[in-house]
């Protein structure tokens, strides 16, 4: 993919302000053959060596080619889904474009999905990276979450209770980012409520994002349970519409596993 579009990505990202390792540009290169089919990558380095960059600047890079063919987007997109006529309707509702999950990073456990979440804030949710995806991708962004036990809110949209303990939380989220200052706003720690994470548990089975963070055994929940059972069934969909579409696996961490 085009490495200065990837670079005006990151602007105000430190990768945006210096040159890659040369591990990451060796990524780069070897992720997809000279065809474009992509590759099997197993990349083994140091601790804080920028091994997670590398791997987001891959799946950047293949959601990014696929931006540019996206429908023009909406202007005024919610902030996050809300209670309609008796149903839950989900904050990307007015898209054109289709929602998938296009790329799944798995973790052993949730301090670094959280970590992870916080990574793509950084990139994904400044003010000059929302202005850079609606002018290059016709007012669509590039969406992310994370799935985990903590995620809100659990349960079914229909019950009461469950919609109440949502609009709390929501409003929690509306304070906090507040309340902070410009340098905490960038520092990636707090939820941005109206950039391109998803928040909401039921946004994200009704439309999945981009990027979904989850742990092992989260995933195994979702993958076994029918409240989640649309975000496969529409994952799959996309998945048949073209050959170039395709699901990146993400398993960080794996020398944490066994099995």
């Amino acid at each position: 993919y085009k490495r200065q579009v990837l670079s005006d990505l990151f602007s105000a990202h430190v990768l945006g302000r210096r040159p890659l390792y040369a591990h990451q540009e060796h990524v780069l290169q070897k992720a997809w053959d000279t065809d474009g089919t992509p590759r099997n990558i197993i990349m083994a380095t140091g601790t804080a060596s920028g091994k997670t960059e590398a791997f987001l600047l891959t799946i950047l890079a293949d959601i990014m080619r696929e931006g540019e063919q996206w429908d023009k987007g909406p202007n005024d997109l919610p902030d996050c889904g809300c209670m309609g006529s008796r149903a839950w309707q989900h904050r990307r509702h007015a898209e054109k474009r289709p929602a998938a999950v296009r790329a799944l990073i798995l973790y052993p456990m949730n301090a670094l999905v959280n970590d992870q979440a916080a990574r793509l804030r950084r990139i994904l949710s400044t003010d000059s990276a929302i202005a850079f995806m609606r002018t290059k991708f016709r007012d669509n962004l590039i969406y992310f979450g994370q799935y985990t036990s903590r995620a809100q809110t659990p349960g079914h949209w229909s019950n009461k209770r469950r919609v109440k303990d949502w609009e709390r939380y929501r409003m929690e989220i509306y304070r906090d980012w507040a309340s902070l200052t410009e340098n905490e706003k960038a520092s990636g720690d707090w939820v941005r409520p109206d950039g391109p994470e998803m928040y909401c548990r039921w946004d994200m089975q009704e439309a999945p994002p981009d990027i979904l963070i989850t742990n092992y055994a989260m995933l195994e929940y979702m993958l076994l349970r029918p409240i989640e059972r649309n975000i496969w069934d529409i994952t799959k969909q996309w998945l048949k519409q073209s050959p170039s579409h395709l699901l990146t696996l993400v398993l960080d961490e794996a020398h944490m596993y066994t099995g």
